[in-house]
């Protein structure tokens, strides 16, 4: 069982980053965590949706988040967001707890880079999401929706391949040019 965390709220307090051509944060989690869905789920795995829609306060978008996640036994957390830094950030990172190695995140880091994403590494965190959740948590932050850059690399191959970047590289299955669909 694999939670797939759609990062941010539509409304309320946790809106996500804004990017070029309009690109809103809150809704390209949403976006990307349905083609993940479908990505594993045709792998046979099962799958828990955690989407929070509104939230009156960080607190309570996280908390919620963390008690969804925390409500089934599952095997992995899988949390994506988008990220963004003044136009001058690039590529995917993962956060993990303490930075620990996670064969998981590296192998999606590598299927990303195959993309054309530059691998920015795995990285420490003390995100609630990440020190709250009881399964082992891999937090995507997926390319930097203001980078002009990154997201003609997120056009070119679309969500889908996105998706299924990240689903082979959690499942341990083969990702290269043959089962990329553009």
């Amino acid at each position: 069982m694999f939670n797939l965390n759609a990062g941010h709220t539509l409304t309320g307090a946790d809106t996500g980053a804004s990017g070029v051509n309009g690109l809103k944060e809150e809704v390209l989690t949403r976006q990307l965590v349905k083609e993940l869905d479908s990505q594993f789920k045709s792998k046979g795995q099962q799958t828990n949706l955690v989407i929070v829609d509104h939230a009156a306060t960080l607190d309570e978008s996280l908390n919620k988040q963390v008690i969804l996640c925390n409500s089934v036994n599952a095997d992995m957390n899988i949390v994506i967001h988008f990220n963004s830094y003044l136009g001058k950030g690039y590529g995917t990172e993962i956060f993990t707890y303490q930075g620990k190695y996670v064969p998981e995140a590296d192998r999606v880091l590598k299927n990303m880079s195959k993309l054309g994403f530059i691998n920015r590494g795995i990285k420490n965190s003390e995100l609630a999401l990440i020190n709250g959740t009881d399964a082992e948590t891999i937090y995507i932050e997926v390319c930097f929706i203001d980078n002009v850059k990154d997201v003609a690399i997120m056009n070119e191959y679309g969500l889908n391949a996105i998706a299924k970047a990240i689903a082979c590289g959690v499942l341990d299955i083969e990702f290269n040019e043959g089962n990329i669909v553009k």
